[in-house]
């Protein structure tokens, strides 16, 4: 097979056209290892079907980071919300995983940062008087129901609350879910145990009563 036509648009991004009437960008940096460096960028180059396919490859993964950069334009996501969000669309799980793990060595993907800012949004809320019923438990359900990963979803949802944030977050649950509760009753206590707030902060709140 030969390359009929070839065009960077930079030090990374090629465009290339080949004699079976193929024509398709990818990135170099989806081509394997032992890829042949160099030798297929030029004009007339004589290319094997395994290279052919080795580019083709890298532009499966191509496409594959323009849909899922697409989407994070659009809103911040997490890795495994993309890749399902990704696969529906009908692209190879292939191409998804390896253009998931470039996006995410660049920083562009990552669900430390996915779940610390949304944990922000919810507890802004509490901060200012409108928590509701929000309680540790709820936001760690809300995290793993967003793809995140178990530990990185109970890491971060340690970070977040430190003893002020999670002592307003007791207020706030307090309030609307147990408004005239009587102090000496143990079923209070149990039921916010259960709802996931520290016994450090259950006592502090015992106390000041």
């Amino acid at each position: 097979m030969q390359v009929v036509s070839i065009k960077a648009a930079d030090s990374s991004l090629v465009r290339i056209g080949l004699s079976d009437g193929s024509i398709f960008s990818f990135k170099t940096v989806y081509l394997p290892p032992d890829f042949s460096s160099g030798l297929w960028a030029v004009k007339g180059a004589e290319i094997s079907l395994k290279e052919a396919e080795s580019l083709r490859f890298a532009a499966g993964c191509y496409r594959a980071e323009r849909a899922a950069l697409a989407l994070i334009a659009r809103a911040e996501q997490t890795r495994l919300g993309l890749k399902a969000k990704l696969a529906r669309k009908g692209i190879n799980s292939v191409y998804i995983g390896a253009a998931l793990d470039y996006l995410e060595g660049l920083g562009i993907i990552s669900d430390e940062r996915f779940a610390a800012l949304w944990l922000e949004s919810k507890l802004r809320r509490v901060r200012t008087g409108r928590g509701g019923k929000l309680c540790p438990q709820k936001l760690l359900a809300s995290l793993l129901g967003r793809s995140i990963p178990s530990g990185i979803a109970r890491k971060a949802l340690g970070s977040a609350l430190d003893s002020a944030t999670e002592r307003a977050l007791l207020d706030s649950y307090i309030a609307g879910v147990f408004p005239n509760f009587d102090k000496g009753d143990i079923f209070v206590r149990q039921k916010l145990k259960a709802a996931g707030f520290s016994s450090a902060v259950i006592r502090a709140y015992w106390e000041d009563m």
